[in-house]
C-alpha cells in the first residue's frame, strides 16, 4: 500500500465511504492495520501541533481580543451619532424647534408619547406596580407624581444630573432586587449596586455612609443612555453565573444578579424599552416624511393655470394626485431605502425572523416601484440571498436541535426555497446516519454490529420522518422524503451485504441479521411507513444467492458422502439429536453411512432455512431439496457401476429407494406445515427419481451384474463345445454352469438383506441378459469363422441349458425361457449344418430328464435361494 497522504483529507469534497472502497477494499488485513497505525500516528501528531499553536498564539489572541473589544465600543458610540443625527434630520423636517432644545438639553430622552402598550407590557413583564414603576405622561395622577418625587429624594445626586420633568417614568426599579458589579478580568465583586431604568436612562447606583450624620442612603454612581449603549447576556460559567455585560463608549462594565429571574426581568426590560423607542423615533420620522411630501404636493397644487408649460395641460394636477394615490406613500418609499441597512443589522444581530418579516412586507411594494426601483430591489434580493444562505448553514449544523432545524425550515419556506430547505434538511439527516455509522464499533460478532446499526440507522429514519412532517405540510413534498428513505434504507441494505452475505456468514448469523433489520424497520410505521418489503427486496437476491452457494457445497458434500461410503451396514453412526419428537427418524437396519450424512445434511438445511423461511423463498428451498435428492440418485447411479461386489450394488440401490420412499415424503411433510400447504413438487420429484430407480438404477446394477456373468463365468467366447466324442450316459452339467448357478444363488442371498431391492426380477433380467447376449451372432462366430460344435459339445451345451431352466425355473420368465429353447435348437442346426452325414443317434430326452435330476440332486443343497420357492423375493 502506498504511503499516507494526508493531502487528500483536507479536500472539501473527501468523502469516507469512497475513500475505504477504493484504497482499502481490496487490501489485506495486515495492510488496513498498517494504514490504521499510520492515521493514528498522523492524528497524534495533528494534536500535539495544535496545543503548540495554541500556546504560540495565545498572546495575539488576547491582543485581538482587546480590539476587538475596543472595536465594539466605537461601533457603539458611531451607533450614536447616527442616532443623533437621524434625530436631528427628523427635527429639521418638521420644522419644531422646539424638539431641539429639547434635545439639546437631554432632559426628554424618549417622548411623553410613549404607547401605552410599551408601558403595559414593562410593568407586566417587571411587577412595576410592585416595585413602584410609574408614568407621568398626560395622564398621570397626582400620587404618581409623588411616588417619582419620593423615587428622587431616594437617589442622592438623581436631581442634579437628570432633573425631574413631565415624561420621566420608572420602568424598572432594582431597590428590591441584589445586583452586584463585577471585575472584567477576575469575575470578583467590587460592590453591590441597584439597577434602575428612568425612561431612556439606566442609573447605577450604590449604597455609601454619610460621615456627618451616619446615615447610609443610595448615592448615584453612573448612568447612561439606554441609545448611547449596548447589553449583551452572558452564558453561565464556571466563574460566573446570572451575569450580563453593559458596553458604552469607552467603558465596558459586567454585572450579575444573585436570581436569573432578576437578570431576565432587567434585559427584558431593556430590550423593550428600547424597541418602543426605535418604534416611536420611526413614527415620528414617517410623520415628518408624509408632512414634507404633503406640503409639496399642496403647493404643486396651488400653482396658477398659467404657470403650466403647456396651456391645454390644465387636467395635469388631478392626474398628478391620481398618479400620487396609486404610489407608494413617501413614509414607505423612506422604509424601502433605508431596508438593505436594516436587513444588514438584523442579519448581523441574528434576527432572522424580523428579517423575514421586513422582506415579506417589502415584496408588494417593490412590485410598486418602476424602473426607478431596479437598484433597490438588487439590494434587497442580496440580503435575502445572504439570509438564506446563513439560514442554510444553520440548517446543516448536525449540533441543532429539534427546534432549531424545525425554526430554520420554517425561515426558507417563508423566503419560497422549499425544495432546497428539503434537499438541505435530508443532506443533514444524511450525514449525521453516517457519522453515527461510523461511531459503532465492531467486535467481531456481525449479528450484534448489525443489531446496533439497524437501531441507529431506522431511529434516525424515524425521527427524521417525525420532523419532516412538522416542517413540510405540503403533499407535494412528500416524495421526495420517500426517495430520501428509500436511499438510506438501500446505503443500509449495502453495509449488511457486506458485512453478512459478502462474508459468508452461516444462516444463523444471516437470519439474526434479517431479524434485527425487519423488527427494527417496523418501528417506522409508528409514523406512518411500512417499508419492511423494501428490505425483503434488497436482500431477496442476496439470500437467494446464499442458498444457491448452499446449495453447491451440500451437493459437493453428497457426492463425498457417497464415494467415501463403504456400503455396510451400520446403525445411528454420526446422527444428530431431532429437534422434537416428532423429528425422530426409524432407519431400520438396511442403512449405510451415506444416508446418515445425507439425513443430517437435510436436518441442518431444515434447520438453517426455517429461519429464512417465506413464500417468496418458496421455489428456491424446493428446488434445493430436490436437487438435493437428485444429486443423491445420480451419484449413486455414476458409482453403482464400479462397485466390488453385488451386495455394494444392492446397499447402493436400497439407499436410494429408502430416501426416494420414506425420506422425501417426512421432508414434503414438514414444508407442508411450514408453508401451509401441500408440496406438489417434492411428490412429483419423488414419482420421477422412483421411476429412474426401477429402470435407470435397476438396470445398471442388473447390467453390471450380467456382464461379470457373461466375462467371466459362462460364455460362449470362453466354452469349447467343439468335443466330437460320444457323450458319456453319465454327464453332468459343466463346471461353468455350476459357477453361474452359485453366482445368481450369491446374489439372491445378498438381496435377501435389503427388502426394498426386487431381487426376483433382477435375477430374472440377469437371466433375460444371458440367453439373449448368447443368441447374438458375435456369440456364434470365432476369428476363425462360424462356431464349431461336436457330437458331444453340443448336447453338453443342451444339458447345461434344461439343466439351468430346471434349478432356476422359478426365475425365468417367459422371454427368457423362449430365448434358452432358441439357444438350444440353434446350436442342433450349426451342429447338423456343419455334420450333414452324421449317422450317430442324439441322446433322448428322457436321458436329459434323468440327468437333470440326477445333477440337481447332486448339487441343489448348494443353491437354497434358488431351490426354495418359499423365500419371499418381490
Amino acid at each position: 500500500m502506498a504511503a499516507l497522504d494526508l493531502s487528500q483529507f483536507l479536500s472539501s469534497s473527501f468523502k469516507a465511504d469512497t475513500f475505504l472502497q477504493t484504497t482499502l477494499a481490496t487490501q489485506p488485513e495486515s495492510a488496513v492495520r498498517d494504514y490504521l497505525r499510520a492515521l493514528s500516528q498522523a492524528k497524534s501528531a495533528a494534536a500535539g501541533d495544535l496545543q503548540k499553536n495554541v500556546h504560540k498564539n495565545y498572546a495575539e489572541f488576547v491582543a485581538i481580543s482587546k480590539e476587538i473589544s475596543s472595536l465594539e465600543g466605537d461601533f457603539l458610540a458611531l451607533r450614536s451619532l447616527l442616532n443623533e443625527l437621524s434625530a436631528v434630520n427628523a427635527v429639521f423636517r418638521t420644522a419644531d424647534p422646539t424638539a431641539v432644545l429639547e434635545r439639546k438639553d437631554d432632559v426628554t430622552p424618549i417622548s411623553p408619547n410613549l404607547p401605552d402598550f410599551a408601558l403595559g407590557s414593562l410593568g407586566a413583564e417587571n411587577g412595576a406596580a410592585a416595585d413602584g414603576s410609574i408614568d407621568v405622561g398626560g395622564g398621570g395622577t397626582t400620587t404618581s407624581k409623588e411616588v417619582l418625587q419620593e423615587f428622587y429624594e431616594s437617589i442622592d445626586g438623581l436631581q442634579k444630573t437628570i432633573p425631574l420633568s413631565r415624561g420621566h417614568f420608572v420602568a424598572f426599579d432594582g431597590s428590591k432586587r441584589k445586583f452586584f458589579e463585577v471585575h472584567p478580568s477576575t469575575y470578583r465583586h467590587r460592590q453591590a449596586v441597584q439597577l434602575h431604568l428612568l425612561g431612556d436612562t439606566v442609573l447605577v447606583t450604590v449604597k455609601k455612609k454619610n460621615l456627618m450624620s451616619g446615615r447610609s442612603r443610595m448615592v448615584l454612581e453612573k448612568w447612561m443612555r439606554v441609545a448611547d449603549m449596548a447589553a449583551i447576556d452572558m452564558k453561565d460559567s464556571v466563574d460566573v453565573t446570572n451575569a450580563f455585560k453593559i458596553m458604552c463608549h469607552p467603558d465596558m462594565f459586567i454585572f450579575r444578579s444573585e436570581r436569573a429571574e432578576d437578570k431576565r426581568a432587567f434585559l427584558s426590560t431593556l430590550k423593550r424599552l428600547t424597541e418602543s423607542s426605535q418604534l416611536q423615533k420611526r413614527r415620528q420620522r414617517d410623520e415628518a416624511d408624509e408632512y414634507s411630501q404633503t406640503e409639496a404636493l399642496n403647493c404643486a397644487t396651488s400653482m396658477p393655470a398659467a404657470a403650466s408649460p403647456q396651456d391645454g395641460d390644465v387636467e395635469g394636477p388631478s392626474i398628478s394626485k391620481e398618479k400620487a394615490k396609486e404610489e407608494i406613500s413617501p413614509s414607505e418609499k423612506k422604509w424601502l431605502s433605508d431596508l438593505p441597512f436594516e436587513l444588514d443589522i438584523l442579519i448581523a444581530h441574528r434576527q432572522f425572523d424580523d428579517a423575514i418579516g421586513d422582506l415579506e412586507r417589502s415584496k408588494p411594494l417593490l412590485g410598486k416601484l418602476q424602473d426607478s426601483g431596479q437598484s433597490l430591489r438588487a439590494a434587497v434580493e442580496a440580503r435575502a440571498q445572504k439570509l438564506a444562505h446563513i439560514v442554510c448553514s444553520e440548517l446543516v449544523n448536525p449540533m441543532s436541535s429539534k427546534f432549531q432545524i424545525q425554526s430554520n425550515i420554517e425561515r426558507l419556506l417563508k423566503l419560497g426555497l422549499a425544495v432546497e430547505a428539503r434537499e438541505i434538511f435530508l443532506q443533514s439527516r444524511t450525514e449525521i446516519i453516517r457519522y453515527k455509522i461510523r461511531l459503532l464499533h465492531f467486535n467481531g460478532d456481525i449479528a450484534t454490529y448489525v443489531n446496533s446499526l439497524s437501531i441507529v440507522v431506522f431511529r434516525l429514519i424515524r425521527n427524521t420522518c417525525d420532523w419532516y412532517s412538522i416542517s413540510f405540510k405540503e403533499p407535494s413534498m412528500a416524495s421526495g422524503f420517500l426517495r430520501w428513505v428509500r436511499t438510506e434504507i438501500e446505503n443500509y441494505g449495502d453495509i449488511v451485504r457486506r458485512q453478512v452475505f459478502e462474508s459468508r456468514q452461516p444462516f444463523a448469523v444471516i437470519a439474526d441479521c434479517l431479524d434485527s433489520s425487519m423488527n427494527h424497520c417496523a418501528q417506522l410505521r409508528q409514523v406512518g411507513l411500512d417499508l419492511t418489503f423494501v428490505l425483503e427486496q434488497l436482500f431477496h437476491r442476496d439470500v437467494v444467492a446464499a442458498i444457491e452457494d448452499y446449495r453447491a457445497r451440500a451437493k459437493l458434500n453428497i457426492v463425498r458422502f457417497i464415494k467415501e461410503d463403504t456400503f455396510v451396514f451400520v446403525k445411528d453412526v454420526g446422527l444428530k439429536e431431532p429437534a422434537s419428537e416428532d423429528d425422530h427418524f426409524d432407519f431400520g437396519s438396511a442403512t449405510t453411512t451415506s444416508v446418515y450424512q445425507f439425513y443430517n445434511l437435510l436436518m441442518e438445511f431444515g434447520a438453517d432455512m426455517g429461519l429464512l423461511v417465506s413464500i417468496s423463498l418458496y421455489a428456491k428451498i424446493i428446488w434445493c431439496l430436490t436437487d438435493f435428492f437428485s444429486t443423491f440418485v445420480s451419484t449413486v447411479l455414476e458409482v453403482i457401476s464400479g462397485s466390488s461386489t453385488n451386495r455394494q450394488g444392492f446397499a447402493m440401490l436400497s439407499n436410494c429407494r429408502f430416501i426416494v420412499e420414506k425420506m422425501m415424503p417426512r421432508v414434503a411433510q414438514h414444508l407442508a406445515v411450514r408453508f401451509e400447504r401441500s408440496i406438489p413438487e417434492l411428490d412429483e420429484q419423488g414419482k420421477r427419481l422412483a421411476a429412474a430407480i426401477d429402470t435407470t438404477l435397476e438396470q445398471a446394477l442388473v447390467s453390471k451384474i450380467g456382464a461379470h456373468i457373461l466375462s467371466r463365468v459362462y460364455s460362449l467366447h470362453v466354452l469349447d463345445f467343439s468335443s466330437s466324442a460320444a457323450i458319456l450316459d453319465q454327464a453332468n452339467p459343466t463346471d461353468n454352469m455350476i459357477v453361474l448357478l452359485g453366482e445368481l444363488d450369491r446374489m439372491l442371498s445378498d438381496a435377501a438383506d435389503f427388502p426394498s431391492v426386487r431381487a426376483r426380477r433382477m435375477v430374472s433380467d440377469v437371466i433375460l441378459q444371458l440367453f439373449s447376449t448368447m443368441l447374438l451372432d458375435t456369440s456364434w462366430e470365432t476369428e476363425r469363422g462360424e462356431r464349431r460344435f461336436g457330437f458331444c459339445g453340443v448336447q453338453q451345451l443342451v444339458l447345461d441349458v434344461h439343466f439351468f431352466l430346471r434349478v432356476a425355473g422359478a426365475f425365468v420368465n417367459p422371454v427368457a425361457n423362449a430365448k434358452a429353447n432358441a439357444v438350444c435348437e440353434r446350436a442342433l442346426k450349426v451342429y447338423f449344418g456343419q455334420n450333414p452325414g452324421v449317422k450317430e443317434k442324439m441322446k433322448s430326452g428322457d436321458w436329459y430328464e434323468q440327468r437333470v435330476k440326477a445333477a440337481q440332486a447332486a448339487y441343489g443343497r448348494n443353491w437354497p435361494f434358488l431351490q426354495s420357492t418359499s423365500k419371499n423375493f418381490s
